[in-house]
C-alpha cells in the first residue's frame, strides 16, 4: 500500500529535515486523487499516510476502514512501520517523530491485517528501513535498459545527476550508477558510526520480461551485462540493514 508516498515522505525528510505536513508538501497528488480497487483516498498528514477504504464493493471488515503508516528516525535512517490509524499532533510538532493511536478513526480490526501490518504506535523497530530513496535513480535505470538493451554506464547515460555528488541527502554523500548499479555513500561526518562512510547499492536483472531489482552490500559490474559481484570495500554491516535489504551478490 502507498509505496509512493512512502518514497514522497522519505525523501522530503531526507531534503528538510521535517516529515511533509500534507499530501501537497510531499509532492504527491490531493488525497482524493489517490485510489485503487480498495482504497477510496490516501491522505499525508505530518508525515503519516493513512489509507481510507471504499464504502462499497469490499468486504464488510474493511469497509469505510482506515490503516496507516508511518516513519521514524533511528540510527541515521527512517523506519517504516504499518498498523491501525495513527496520527502525529500537530504542524508545529512536524519534526517529531511521536504517534498516538487513532482508535476513534474506523481502524481495520487487527486480525484483519497481515503479520506485517500490526504495528502498534509505541513500536520503535521494523524492517522497513531507508537509508536513502532512490526510486528515481531505479526509474531512469530501469527506462535505460529496454531502451538500449543494455545497463547504462554511468549518471550521465541514466539521465541522472551528475556528478554523483550532486545527488545528496541528509545522511547521504553522493549516488554513483555504474553499469547499472546504483550505490550510495554515506557521509563521512555527522552521522553514526554504523554508516558513516559505508556503501549500499541496488542493481538490477532481467529475468522473465521484466527487471528485478535487489538491494543489498555493494557490487559492482564489470560490463553493461546482468551480472554483478561484490564489492566488499567499505560496505555497510549486514546486521545493521534491514531484512529488505540483504541481497548477496548471486541473488536471483
Amino acid at each position: 500500500m502507498a509505496e509512493g508516498q512512502k518514497s514522497a515522505v522519505t525523501e522530503y525528510y531526507l531534503n528538510h529535515g521535517i516529515w511533509p505536513e500534507n499530501n501537497d508538501k510531499a509532492g504527491v497528488a490531493s488525497s482524493s486523487s489517490i485510489k485503487g480497487k480498495y482504497v477510496k483516498e490516501v491522505k499525508v498528514e505530518n508525515g503519516v499516510v493513512t489509507a481510507t477504504m471504499n464504502s462499497s464493493n469490499v468486504n464488510k471488515e474493511i469497509k469505510d476502514k482506515r490503516l496507516s503508516l508511518w516513519a521514524k528516525r533511528e540510527n541515521g535512517s527512517v523506519k517504516w512501520f504499518c498498523g491501525q490509524p495513527v496520527k502525529r499532533a500537530n504542524v508545529a510538532a512536524a519534526n517529531d517523530d511521536d504517534v498516538t493511536d487513532d482508535k476513534n478513526n474506523n481502524g481495520i480490526d487487527t486480525k484483519h491485517l497481515p503479520s506485517t501490518c500490526r504495528d502498534k504506535s509505541s513500536a520503535v523497530c521494523t524492517k522497513h528501513h531507508a537509508p536513502i530513496s532512490n526510486t528515481s535513480k531505479k526509474s531512469a535505470v530501469t527506462e535505460y535498459c529496454p531502451n538500449h538493451g543494455e545497463w547504462p554506464k554511468d549518471n550521465d547515460k541514466a539521465g541522472v545527476a551528475s556528478p554523483p555528488s550532486n545527488i545528496k541527502g541528509k545522511y547521504v554523500e553522493s549516488v554513483t550508477v555504474t553499469n547499472g548499479v546504483v550505490t550510495a555513500t554515506m557521509l563521512s561526518s555527522g552521522v553514526n558510526n554504523e554508516i558513516k562512510g559505508k556503501k549500499l547499492s541496488l542493481w538490477a536483472k532481467r529475468q522473465a520480461g521484466s527487471v528485478k531489482w535487489f538491494c543489498g552490500q555493494p557490487v559492482q559490474r564489470a560490463k553493461a551485462d546482468d551480472a554483478v559481484t561484490a564489492d566488499a570495500n567499505n560496505a555497510i554491516d549486514t546486521k545493521h540493514l534491514p531484512s529488505t535489504c540483504r541481497d548477496t551478490s548471486s541473488a536471483k
